[in-house]
């Protein structure tokens, strides 16, 4: 297992940012699962910044993925720092022949994630 980052930091205005960084996979998705669940359930505002992300698998996809879409549901915000968004999360979307920019239809139409969007 690759060393991996995965921060939870509570924000002056009550949102949560979450860091993420090094090599995430599927023997940490659990933990990532985790963060996002429980940052969801104490902020009405999460903010992903996967910056120093060096590489992603797609468990771990899917899991920023769901946490987008129980975001939606709950009304509320998930976004990825302005900027933030590493070529290791945009290259699944451009291996999966997407455009940058393609809309969610269960984010209320914001850019996918999978192809480069959430900033």
């Amino acid at each position: 297992m690759g060393a991996y980052t995965i921060a939870k930091n509570v924000n002056a205005d009550g949102s949560i940012s979450i860091i993420l960084g090094g090599s995430l996979s599927i023997e940490n998705c659990g933990e990532l699962h985790k963060t996002v669940s429980d940052s969801l359930d104490e902020s009405q505002q999460i903010v992903l910044n996967p910056r120093m992300l060096e590489s992603i698998d797609l468990t771990c996809m899917q899991v920023i993925c769901s946490g987008c879409k129980t975001a939606a549901a709950m009304g509320r915000g998930y976004d990825c720092e302005p900027g933030a968004m590493p070529d290791s999360m945009i290259s699944f979307g451009g291996g999966m022949g997407g455009p940058k920019g393609l809309p969610c239809s269960q984010n209320y139409n914001r850019p996918c994630i999978w192809y480069g969007g959430i900033q």
